[in-house]
């Protein structure tokens, strides 16, 4: 039986260390190079944007994206999560789990977003991983939203998956895209 899985992408950072704002950098802008494959395996898609960003609602308005803005007073990435999943909670859809993904990695293979999701021995959370290295995206099933709801910190899910380590499933990838992230003008090169 197939699952429903949504994801939810974490977009509305400052990024501090890139000097500018890395989700528009380079030729083809680069959220939308990390949203290519996520666009073509899920039906689903939720992003959390800052609080005013005009230049996601234009960039977004004909893609099949749900954006949902962050508060104006803390938008560290734990917030970000809380604020996805309570947006993600209220819908009408009853999802079995969210893949937790981050705007700044564009590296993340379209095949092993499917492997993820056809991976049948998830304990509950399933993490990729590349030479033993944990990355992105998570996966959370729905008995975790509950915990996701209460995240303020900028450490994201974190403290979730060290407390459930017997939920942890990590999963071995050829893919070097799970750990790839671009935090600098220099990561663009890659």
């Amino acid at each position: 039986m197939k699952k429903n899985i949504c994801a939810l992408v974490l977009a509305a950072g400052f990024s501090k260390r890139f000097g500018s704002d890395k989700r528009f950098s380079g030729e083809e802008p680069l959220i939308l190079r990390t949203l290519k494959n996520i666009i073509k395996t899920f039906d689903s898609i939720y992003l959390v944007h800052r609080n005013s960003d005009e230049k996601i609602l234009t960039l977004f308005k004909d893609l099949p994206i749900t954006l949902i803005q962050a508060p104006l007073n803390d938008i560290c990435l734990g917030t970000s999560i809380s604020v996805g999943i309570e947006h993600i909670k209220n819908t009408k859809e009853n999802y079995d789990a969210c893949a937790i993904f981050l705007a700044d990695m564009p590296f993340i293979k379209e095949e092993t977003i499917n492997k993820i999701l056809s991976f049948e021995k998830n304990k509950g959370i399933l993490r990729p991983s590349f030479k033993k290295k944990a990355g992105h995206p998570v996966v959370f099933s729905n008995k975790f939203f509950d915990q996701l709801l209460l995240l303020k910190e900028q450490e994201g899910a974190n403290s979730i998956i060290k407390n459930n380590l017997e939920s942890l499933c990590l999963l071995e990838l050829e893919d070097q895209g799970v750990l790839e992230d671009i935090d600098y003008l220099k990561d663009t090169l890659k």
